[in-house]
């Protein structure tokens, strides 16, 4: 963890929990300006299955527009944003579940998902 000024960075090193699929997963969550946020993953694939999911769940209304989601909820507005990569988009789908799982009512996931052909994949999202 690293603050300077209105700014901070956190690296969380999430490799362990990926083994199975990859060598190196490195999440970078950062605070500019006390006013927005940049989540980063980077991650070094280990075999073939190269999916890449990045997800948020949230009961607040959701209006896309290709890499840029809005997300609305008690008149207030937050706006993510796809940096990387280049070309890729939001979509919504229900996060209710079956038992015996949480029901997770109302619920949606805000997700970005890729299949990637390279050995490395990054995914740069901005909320602000």
């Amino acid at each position: 963890f690293e603050k300077s000024g209105k700014d901070a960075v956190a690296e969380i090193d999430m490799s362990e929990m990926y083994a199975q699929h990859a060598n190196s997963v490195i999440r970078t969550i950062k605070l500019i300006d006390n006013t927005k946020v940049i989540i980063a993953d980077k991650i070094e694939w280990a075999g073939d299955e190269k999916l890449v999911q990045w997800q948020i769940l949230t009961d607040a209304e959701i209006t896309l527009n290709g890499n840029k989601a809005e997300l609305y909820k008690e008149g207030e507005k937050i706006v993510a944003t796809i940096l990387q990569p280049a070309g890729a988009v939001f979509e919504v789908v229900s996060a209710e579940q079956a038992e015996p799982e949480m029901k997770n009512a109302g619920y949606r996931q805000l997700i970005v998902k890729r299949t990637e052909t390279g050995n490395c994949s990054e995914i740069e999202i901005s909320i602000t």
